[in-house]
């Protein structure tokens, strides 16, 4: 998660002052607390690249420039923590020693550029030198030029990796590598995948190439990615970034790799997967091309950052995309953008970005790194953009909630753009001294169990990486019910409200302690509340906290009365030098906010009797799927006793998508204001069911109502009621036809193995009653068989046709009677009946 241009200079600062900047006053880091890691013994482009080692405990930060070979740095994240300053250890990675096949003849100051990209594995850690040079032996000639080699150390040992340079000159593996994947520097980027175990190694100067290792054996031979190169002849620097995620409906993990046209100058992003079976990384193609996303900007540097992330929950990858030269306005220049694109759907090259967040400084350079990690709990990544050129160079890094990104991302492909000025919730973390600030940036999730989340920032040309405490959020829900009567009568001078604050608190950090401030007032004639503010005291082995408020009432006339709560944390301590173990903010999936209507009645006034007759409309017990779009259910609510006032009814309903016309929703229950029934009158309450994705997958539906006479006292239910239906597959006018080819086949075309070696036969099978998912292939020793999911929709067809290939050196082996027989069964389980009908 670094940037790919670098400013270098020189500073000395004798006193830091931080400047805390943010745009609509939302907070996930303390930004006042900050540490600051450098290393021991150089101050040049420390913070180029960062990653994180877990089982070090530490990160690992790149200074590729910090002397000829560069250097690579260690810094225990458990010591950072405790202290305002660290300064991290040297790797000692011994390039005489470890490579000193080197040369510098030609170039007597070349830079190696050791650390220029780091990748972290649970077992060690995995850097490159992509400017090594040596002399290389290219046919007949010996050349000279920048090759790249790559270690692995695991903090104590370091090993060369077995790379294609190596195996180039060593001549070791059966397959040797071709120069021209090896010569202009491998290494300048590296991506590990935890779920295949691989690292991906890109060379993307001069002939681009993107090699893969086995990260489970790292000093066994690495291999390059085949056809590349002619595959993507029309583009250069291919690898300048990489991502790796499962981002179309094909549910394979891709790597995501940018790449930028010859012709237009303009960025696009292609894609590799891995062939697990045979242990070859290929290109994911369309019928007759790569797939390929491809930018219509000039020079906006599309592609120069790369991220992937899971920002709706669902199970595929939203791919982000850094564009840090980006302007729509030619009166600008180099704003910046990041452009989402939704995880899933076919793969294809018709794809356009959905959502487009902008810089808003000329060269700022927003998007040059990228990164994510769930902050305040709510299951919706934040997301981490730098903009390290912004304000004269000095940079600046927005952490933007989740929660408002996942809710702007459309669901179609409409294009949307938006400024980051423009969001809501959204912080800016800006350091005034620092210069670069932002170049690379990495999240370190959870590291400790009392600590939390951390938020490393690259600062390379002041040499130094900048550490943010992540502050813990809280999960608040409040209530209040009128405590000890079900309504409040003229004679009554006070009444009591009994206010619920149930915490949820995080996993990290294990303890947690403070206060949350809780504020009431009361809206109606002659009230008031003696003490209307008070402090909870919380901590992490208790949830719910519970206090009575009094409502003192000064006549005694009958009215209305509105008493709102409100829950807040202890902000003043974001104001704290110090990071304060007792600070913390309520998440966004709070309810820290609560009203409750009262009604103060006389005491003449009788109470309403609810009941609830049988429903209208839906005495059936059994839906039939398909049948209708949509159904009516009516709720029919009579009163035998007093008028009503305050009564309501809370309905829910479970299996499908329900509207309770004229009531509010409120999470998973409606509820409906049942004002002003008079005795013995009835009020109706009309449920609308789609029933058009109903399937039978689907258990059926339940419908459950609860009436309440006194609707504050929603402790209570005057009635309950509860209706299920189940659904029900009529499998009558479901059928299946089939057509076979007879296939004639003469000797000469059995014979002739160049054009084909195999004979196709093809049938065709009809369902007639539509969406087929991909079939899955559970073949058995004898057998092939394949399990296909698919939607049968009312009045409709479908076809699967099934083709089989026979070798035909095989085939006069299986002759009868000049004849090969071939059956397929084709068996339809119309679930959850036992109906299956068949087709052979």
């Amino acid at each position: 998660m670094k940037g790919l241009t670098i400013k270098i200079g020189y500073f000395h600062m004798m006193l830091i002052l931080l400047r805390v900047e943010d745009i609509n006053g939302s907070f996930f880091f303390h930004e006042l607390s900050y540490i600051e890691l450098h290393s021991a013994d150089s101050k040049i482009d420390f913070g180029f690249s960062i990653a994180y080692q877990s089982k070090l405990k530490s990160l690992v930060v790149g200074a590729p420039h910090s002397d000829l070979n560069g250097t690579v740095y260690k810094c225990p994240l458990d010591e950072a923590v405790k202290q305002k300053e660290l300064a991290c250890s040297n790797i000692n990675i011994d390039m005489d020693k470890l490579a000193s096949d080197y040369s510098r003849n030609n170039s007597i100051d070349q830079n190696f550029c050791l650390g220029a990209s780091i990748s972290a594995t649970p077992e060690y850690v995995f850097t490159c030198a992509p400017l090594w040079t040596s002399y290389f032996e290219d046919g007949e000639k010996l050349k000279f030029g920048a090759l790249g080699t790559c270690f692995v150390t695991n903090g104590t040992y370091v090993s060369r990796y077995n790379g294609l340079l190596e195996q180039y000159v060593q001549k070791t593996s059966e397959m040797v590598p071709k120069i021209g994947n090896i010569y202009g520097g491998i290494g300048w980027n590296t991506l590990y995948d935890p779920k295949n175990e691989l690292i991906l190694i890109a060379k993307p100067s001069l002939m681009s190439s993107i090699s893969v290792m086995q990260a489970n054996d790292p000093l066994k031979p690495t291999s390059a990615v085949k056809t590349l190169e002619y595959k993507f002849n029309e583009y250069y620097f291919l690898g300048q970034s990489l991502a790796a995620g499962v981002f179309f409906n094909n549910e394979l993990m891709l790597y995501a790799f940018s790449m930028i046209s010859k012709s237009r100058l303009s960025g696009a992003i292609a894609f590799l997967y891995y062939d697990s079976r045979n242990k070859l990384m290929k290109i994911l193609e369309g019928r007759t091309r790569p797939i390929l996303i491809e930018d219509d900007l000039i020079n906006s540097m599309y592609g120069a950052s790369l991220h992937s992330v899971n920002l709706n929950g669902d199970k595929y990858s939203e791919l982000l995309v850094g564009a840090p030269t980006w302007t729509n306005d030619v009166n600008m220049y180099e704003h910046g953008a990041v452009l989402f694109y939704l995880g899933g759907g076919k793969p294809t090259s018709e794809r356009n970005y959905n959502l487009c967040i902008c810089g808003i400084e000329d060269g700022s350079r927003f998007g040059t790194a990228i990164g994510s990690s769930d902050i305040d709990g709510d299951d919706f990544p934040e997301i981490f953009i730098s903009a390290p050129y912004e304000k004269s160079d000095n940079g600046a890094v927005y952490i933007l909630s989740g929660y408002e990104i996942m809710k702007m991302l459309p669901n179609t492909d409409s294009k949307i753009s938006i400024k980051v000025s423009e969001l809501t919730n959204i912080q800016r973390i800006k350091n005034v001294p620092y210069k670069s600030f932002g170049f690379s940036i990495l999240p370190v999730r959870d590291f400790d169990e009392n600590v939390g989340n951390l938020l490393a920032v690259g600062s390379p040309d002041n040499g130094t990486v900048v550490l943010f405490r992540s502050i813990p959020f809280i999960n608040v829900h409040v209530t209040a019910l009128l405590l000890g009567k079900e309504r409040v009568m003229d004679e009554d001078m006070n009444f009591t409200v009994a206010v619920s604050v149930n915490v949820t608190f995080p996993e990290t950090p294990n303890e947690m302690s403070g206060r949350l401030f809780v504020s009431t007032n009361i809206i109606g004639d002659a009230a008031r509340i003696e003490n209307s503010t008070y402090i909870i005291d919380i901590t992490k082995e208790k949830s719910l906290y519970t206090n009575e408020v009094i409502v003192l009432l000064n006549n005694t006339d009958p009215g209305s009365y509105k008493l709102n709560v409100k829950v807040d944390s202890d902000i003043k301590l974001l104001d704290k030098p110090d990071f304060d173990k007792s600070l913390f903010l309520i998440s966004n999936r709070s309810k820290p906010e609560t009203v409750l209507d009262i009604e103060r009645r006389s005491k003449d006034v009788g109470m309403p009797r609810l009941s609830m007759n049988d429903w209208p409309g839906s005495t059936k017990n059994v839906y039939v799927l398909g049948s209708t779009a949509s159904e009516n259910i009516t709720v029919v609510v009579r009163n035998d006793g007093y008028v009503t006032y305050d009564s309501c009814a809370r309905i829910k309903v479970t299996g499908v998508k329900a509207l309770v016309v004229g009531c509010i929703q409120n999470e998973e229950w409606y509820k409906c204001d049942l004002v002003n029934i008079e005795r013995h009158q009835e009020r109706l309450i009309n449920i609308r069911l789609d029933l058009s994705k109903a399937t039978n997958k689907d258990n059926g539906l339940e419908v459950e109502v609860l009436l309440y006479n006194i609707c504050v006292a929603s402790a209570n239910a005057t009635v309950r009621k509860t209706k299920k239906i189940a659904f029900e597959l009529d499998t009558t006018d479901v059928s299946i036809d089939f057509l076979s080819y007879d296939r004639n086949v003469t000797l000469s075309e059995i014979q002739d193995t160049e054009t084909s070696k195999f004979i196709d036969v093809r049938e065709v099978f009809t369902v007639i009653t539509s969406d087929m998912n991909e079939c899955k292939q559970v073949s058995s020793k004898d057998q092939v068989v394949y399990n296909c999911i698919i939607d049968l929709k009312p009045m409709s067809s479908f076809k699967i046709t099934t083709e089989r290939n026979i070798l035909k050196e095989k085939m006069m082996e299986i002759f009868d009677n000049d004849k090969i027989s071939l059956n397929t069964t084709y068996k339809l389980v119309l679930e959850p009946t036992l109906i299956t009908l068949n087709k052979t």
